[in-house]
């Protein structure tokens, strides 16, 4: 079980230089979930957000196709960097990657700027419980 484990861990990181190469570095990518809280299962997937700049329009398929040749475990989700500051207060998956994440490559540095943003939400009332996202009412 360990060997396949080292196998997944070197695996993703191939992943992760093969996406990196084939955006020529202009791209983002934070891993969430289990895997970047340090619980996981050897079996466990990777969870990764992955922001692409807004001039590209790839889907989660067809990158997976593209760079992932060891077929490593990954849950991909693909934003454009529009898209990621748009839906910021209505994706759970991008919230939980910006409040428990770890950004493995930032190439296109928005993880600053991520924080930033959920931070402003915080202020706002915003609040990550066991059960999910507390999300303050808009009505006084």
């Amino acid at each position: 079980m360990l060997k396949v484990q080292l196998n997944f861990d070197k695996n993703f990181r191939l992943f992760v230089e093969e996406v990196k190469k084939g955006f020529s570095g202009k791209v983002t990518l934070i891993l969430f979930g289990s895997r970047a809280k340090k619980n996981y299962a050897p079996w466990s997937d990777f969870d990764v957000l992955l922001i692409q700049p807004n001039d590209k329009c790839f889907d989660k398929l067809e990158l997976l196709l593209k760079f992932n040749k060891k077929l490593v475990p990954v849950d991909l989700f693909v934003y454009r960097v529009d898209e990621v500051f748009r839906f910021m207060e209505t994706s759970t998956v991008i919230l939980d990657a910006v409040l428990e994440g770890k950004p493995i490559f930032d190439g296109l540095n928005l993880w600053e700027k991520l924080q930033l943003n959920l931070k402003k939400l915080f202020d706002k009332g915003w609040r990550k419980k066991d059960f999910g996202w507390i999300i303050p009412s808009l009505k006084g």
